[in-house]
């Protein structure tokens, strides 16, 4: 039986033609990869300094920064109900004075958030409200003894006083981040700041001890969590953190538990 032969044009067609097919499928697997794909944090730095008291007191979260200025995505709750989503700013100033202003999608102002020298003051102007109570610092108390244990995974750094703990800080194994701060008040409110998302990348001073991602716990009254953009390291002049707030009506910060 003879055998046809193919033209050798023809074989060329049929050669372009299936190259044509492998590059198109190929396009089609990249670009179900890439919509498919996660972008990553990388991991923070190994942390291979000194395991200690004094080392880790000076990795508490903000410490040792001469102050912040940031834009903030906020999330709160007040009382155990979602009040909602918020872009706001940050301002902090040592030694852990703090003001958080959240906004609206119009700008305008929801809440205005005060704590410097044991006082905690927020306002909210649609009420012209303003709730008070009592917010001891996170960092350790002046004359504290800084006693360190360590578990699996975690650093505990305690903060004595009388022979009592009044301030617990976790810090993660690997890193030595700090990723938890609670201010241990016996018959008060919890007060507990969780920290991640630290902003090593190196574009800020003093970054190492900047959390991307910081939530604020007191009690059942408000739960506060944002993370944290564009953060400028600087001093802070004290008239960004007024304190001493007037309004029409002027609540315990408590009554928020309360309030449905």
């Amino acid at each position: 039986m003879a055998m046809s032969v193919m033209p050798g044009c023809m074989i060329l067609c049929v050669m372009q033609r299936a190259l044509l097919v492998i590059a198109f499928i190929s396009t089609l697997m990249t670009a179900s990869c890439m919509g498919t794909m996660t972008v990553k944090r990388p991991l923070a730095p190994v942390y291979n300094g000194p395991v200690s008291a004094e080392a880790l007191t000076g990795r508490i979260a903000f410490s040792g920064i001469p102050g912040l200025r940031a834009e903030i995505e906020a999330r709160l709750w007040q009382g155990g109900r979602s009040v909602g989503s918020f872009k706001g700013a940050l301002v902090m100033r040592p030694p852990d004075d703090m003001r958080v202003v959240l906004y609206n999608s119009f700008g305008t102002t929801v809440m205005d958030m005060v704590r410097t020298g044991g006082r905690l003051e927020a306002y909210v102007p649609s009420k012209d409200a303003l709730y008070v109570g009592d917010a001891p610092s996170i960092l350790p108390p002046e004359g504290s003894e800084m006693v360190l244990t360590s578990q699996e995974g975690a650093h505990y750094l305690y903060a004595m006083l009388g022979g009592s703990a009044v301030r617990e800080y976790v810090f993660d194994k690997r890193s030595a981040l700090n990723a938890r701060a609670t201010v241990i008040n016996e018959g008060g409110p919890l007060m507990e700041a969780e920290f991640a998302q630290y902003l090593f990348d190196g574009k800020v001073a003093h970054n190492i001890n900047i959390p991307g991602k910081v939530v604020l716990i007191y009690g059942r009254a408000f739960r506060l969590e944002f993370t944290i953009e564009d953060p400028e390291a600087g001093e802070v002049p004290g008239r960004l953190i007024p304190i001493g707030r007037t309004a029409t009506s002027v609540y315990d910060l408590n009554s928020l538990e309360a309030e449905e």
